[in-house]
This record gives structure tokens, C-alpha cells and sequence, in this order.
């Protein structure tokens, strides 16, 4: 009886040693791979955060550029017509208008077309220069890593060129604008003084 004692007790010591190993065990590996799986949720939840900055800013630059294009589109419309329509004004009185009338609108809006022709063509050529450096990027299609270092440097380029091209915006874009409000303003009072016996503008 007391060698069944024995063993029962034996048995129950041993249980007891090896679960308390098992619970050592378990907060001295537990705590590194608690440890780990802590710093693999913060790592995935960083991961995550930066994908999806990368995310918002890669959409925020599509809409920006899509919007730039649109707005851009619609300022040129915008420019020809008032272009346009000044200088159909213009041919359908210009007979009765002083020849100092008629010089002075037209170089006032001479000097406009020629400030906005000269900021489109400084676009046109840096755009083309980028367009024509892209082309010759593709040579190196068929080597990946060489290919998107290449064009990542090209549009790096292009972006550092429009940047400063913008600095040139203010001189060449407002007089443009300021130069055919007074061609037209000049123009329409002249027209109106015709109407209504005002002193026309004789310089």
C-alpha cells in the first residue's frame, strides 16, 4: 500500500514539476513570441499606413493632374475665344473708329496674344522635351531595373522643369489677361461713344 502511495505520489509530483516546466516555459518562450507577434502586428500595421499614405497620395496627384489638364483645356478655350471675338469686333467696326482707336487696341491686344502664345510655347517645349527624353527611355525596355530607374529620373526632370516654368507664370499670363481687358474695354467704350456722341479716344 504504501509503495502505491509511493508511486500515486510520484506520479502527482511529477504532474505538478512538469506543468509548473510547462508554465515556465511558456512565460519565457511566451514573452519573445508574444514579444514578436507584437512587433509583426506593429510592422503590418505601419506597412498598412504607409501603403494606404501612398495610396491617397498617388490619387491625390491623379486628381490634381486630371484637374490641371481639364482647367487647362478649358483657360486655353476660354483665351482663344475671347481672342476671337475681340478681333470679330473689332473687323465689324473698325471703319468707324479713330485710326489712334485702331492701332492702340489692336497693339494692346497684339502684346496680349503674344505674352499668352509665349507661355503656351515654353509648356510646348518643356513638355516635348520630356516627351522626347521618355522616347528614348524605351530603348531600354527590355532591361526592367535600368528602364524604371530611367524614366523615374525623366519625370523627376520634367517635374523639376515645370516647377520652374511656373515661376515665369505671373510675368507672361496676367499682362496677357490685363493687356486684352484693356484692348477690350478701350474697344467697347470707343463703340459706345459712337452711339451715344461720347469724346471717342483719339491718344
Amino acid at each position: 500500500m504504501s509503495r502505491v502511495r509511493y508511486y500515486v505520489l510520484a506520479m502527482f509530483a511529477g504532474e505538478v514539476e512538469l506543468s509548473k516546466a510547462n508554465v515556465d516555459s511558456a512565460t519565457v518562450v511566451g514573452e519573445p513570441r508574444s514579444g514578436g507577434l507584437g512587433s509583426a502586428l506593429r510592422a503590418a500595421s505601419i506597412a498598412a499606413q504607409e501603403a494606404h499614405q501612398k495610396d491617397v497620395r498617388d490619387k491625390l496627384i491623379d486628381l490634381h493632374s486630371r484637374t490641371f489638364s481639364t482647367a487647362a483645356a478649358y483657360d486655353n478655350a476660354v483665351m482663344l475665344a475671347g481672342y476671337v471675338a475681340f478681333f470679330a469686333l473689332w473687323g465689324g467696326v473698325y471703319e468707324t473708329l479713330t485710326p489712334v482707336c485702331r492701332l492702340f487696341t489692336v497693339a494692346l491686344m497684339g502684346l496680349s496674344l503674344m505674352c499668352y502664345l509665349g507661355w503656351q510655347i515654353l509648356q510646348m517645349l518643356t513638355r516635348q522635351w520630356f516627351e522626347w527624353n521618355c522616347v528614348g527611355v524605351f530603348k531600354l525596355a527590355d532591361e526592367p531595373a535600368r528602364f524604371n530607374d530611367a524614366w523615374m529620373k525623366e519625370t523627376q526632370k520634367h517635374e523639376v522643369a515645370t516647377a520652374r516654368l511656373m515661376r515665369f507664370w505671373p510675368y507672361l499670363f496676367v499682362p496677357a489677361v490685363v493687356l486684352g481687358f484693356g484692348g477690350g474695354i478701350m474697344l467697347t467704350y470707343n463703340s459706345l461713344a459712337i452711339v451715344f456722341g461720347w469724346p471717342q479716344f483719339t491718344g
